[in-house]
């Protein structure tokens, strides 16, 4: 398997998760459906489903730019010495970890902004907690994704360590 069939499979293997995921909040909709949001609490549901849902065509049915982007034909090794394999795995965690929290960020964000119509709501304390864990998570993917040799080379740096021999 070449490394751009393995970044065409793994990118489709996270829309199919991305479109199942969209699955499972339409469930979850739909089971609350006497207490529909209304106004713009149905943005804090409505956006992350569609980023879902887009991000999960894009994946399955057009990723071939993406996959260029990922496994560019040709050399075996970067400059940092990293494989390409090893390059494509890192990336393709880097995209999964990016589509798992970019819905949650947006949700988090609009819900933020939505708090104030509903002033029984939960305090804002825990919608900000959540943003940064959140945003954590959406810088350490976009790190992966734009630097995924970084990683590689800091991995390969470290010594490792033999277990000690016994007497």
């Amino acid at each position: 398997m070449t490394n751009r069939q393995l970044a065409q499979v793994g990118l489709g293997l996270i829309g199919v998760w991305a479109l199942i995921d969209v699955l499972k909040l339409f469930a979850g909709i739909a089971s609350m459906a006497d207490a529909v949001p209304r106004g713009s609490a149905i943005l804090v549901v409505a956006v992350p489903l569609f980023h879902l849902l887009g991000a999960s065509y894009v994946l399955v049915f057009r990723s071939s730019s993406l996959t260029a982007a990922i496994a560019p034909e040709g050399h075996a090794a970067t400059q940092h010495g990293a494989t390409d394999f090893s390059r494509t795995l890192v990336v393709l965690i880097g995209v999964l970890l990016l589509v798992q929290s970019l819905p949650i960020l947006i949700n988090i964000a609009l819900a933020f902004l939505a708090a104030g119509e509903f002033p029984e709501g939960a305090p804002n304390s825990g919608l900000l907690r959540n943003f940064v864990s959140t945003g954590v998570q959406f810088a350490i993917a976009s790190f992966l994704i734009l630097r995924p040799e970084r990683l590689l080379a800091t991995i390969a740096r470290t010594p490792s360590r033999e277990a000690p021999q016994s007497r």
